[in-house]
């Protein structure tokens, strides 16, 4: 398997979603920069950057690998709201559930 490593303790903070965890949203943050080293199909030793959005997302699907969803990334349990609810994120407090989160990007992984 690649290995991942994080190259900023700074957080990105998108809502998530996936077909493996029907019916539930959630506002994960995850490292803002992460480089990935391992081999392509040559056996060529290969390493990529991301960064923001990119390395969200693909912390998202290198998580798949290890079996990991992403509820089990989720900081607090109010992070994390039924489909219904996300849906009607419009009549959120603006602070809940954390500053920012009614208004973030919906960026959801429909893997």
């Amino acid at each position: 398997n690649p290995q991942l490593k994080v190259l900023s303790a700074d957080l990105v903070w998108y809502w998530e979603g996936c077909l493996s965890v029907p019916g539930i949203k959630a506002y994960v943050g995850r490292p803002s920069a992460v480089s990935v080293a391992g081999f392509d199909e040559n056996g060529t030793a290969i390493e990529r950057c991301f960064d923001a959005w990119e390395a969200h997302l693909f912390q998202h699907e290198f998580d798949h690998l290890d079996g990991i969803l992403f509820p089990y990334r989720v900081a607090d349990p109010r992070h994390m709201v039924s489909a219904t609810e996300f849906e009607q994120r419009g009549d959120w407090p603006e602070d809940w559930p954390l500053p920012g989160a009614k208004h973030a990007p919906v960026r959801i992984v429909n893997d």
